[in-house]
């Protein structure tokens, strides 16, 4: 089974401060680097977002979608185009996966396994245990993801479609994972529950004066 990953990691993290949620970390690992050797089973695997320092590995390919920040369909198909141009055998099998998950690793062995029963199926999806469908753990046909890719982009525009809208008219088959398999780091409650550390804010002088500013007004709002 030849397959190549591709590993969301350029949102926002609105609700987290804005601190990207690649760089998080558990037990002095990155959620990027954990997210990176889920897919190890993967021939490439490409990042879509913004560099990350510590990881700097020949075999891994980089890319953003464009715009950037235009959502997770726009992401995936950044990375299709992205390993499309890097190799001349395309993969049979495309892994998806977001890189806020910090055990997807225990995920992927399921859908692989579930692929090899049902080869001829469009792919399949991990379905986590309040059973709902998580598109950004599955493992998609790769002819039939960049089927659905271009007849969006024929039509409209990927940008912010959620996913499960892109991949609706997709035969998968789902997968009941292990539990905590697809939970993600998506608030600070997550976090602390997840045993998830923040990466650290650059010092800068508009930060270093915000607590005085702060001080400020809240002295004038009492006068």
């Amino acid at each position: 089974m030849l397959i190549d990953a591709i590993i969301l990691a350029g949102g926002r993290s609105s609700r987290l401060g804005s601190r990207p949620k690649s760089e998080f970390t558990i037990d002095g690992m990155t959620l990027l680097e954990s997210t990176v050797n889920a897919a190890r089973v993967a021939r490439r695997t490409v990042i879509v977002g913004p560099p990350s320092g510590r990881l700097d590995a020949a075999e891994i390919l980089r890319t953003r979608e464009d715009p950037p920040y235009s959502g997770p369909s726009a992401a995936i198909a950044a990375g299709v185009r992205t390993l499309t141009h890097a190799s001349t055998t395309p993969s049979e099998f495309t892994l998806v996966l977001a890189c806020d998950m910090p055990h997807v690793d225990l995920a992927v062995p399921s859908l692989l396994g579930a692929m090899s029963e049902h080869p001829s199926s469009d792919g399949a999806i991990a379905i986590d245990a309040e059973g709902r469908r998580q598109p950004l753990a599955a493992l998609y046909g790769s002819d039939r993801l960049a089927a659905i890719l271009l007849a969006r982009l024929a039509s409209d525009t990927l940008e912010s479609l959620p996913v499960s809208t892109l991949i609706r008219d997709l035969a998968l088959i789902p997968v009941d994972v292990p539990a905590g398999a697809t939970s993600d780091v998506d608030t600070w409650d997550d976090a602390t529950r997840l045993g998830a550390i923040a990466p650290e804010v650059e010092s800068s002088p508009l930060n270093d004066f915000a607590p005085t500013i702060s001080a400020d007004r809240e002295k004038m709002h009492h006068e």
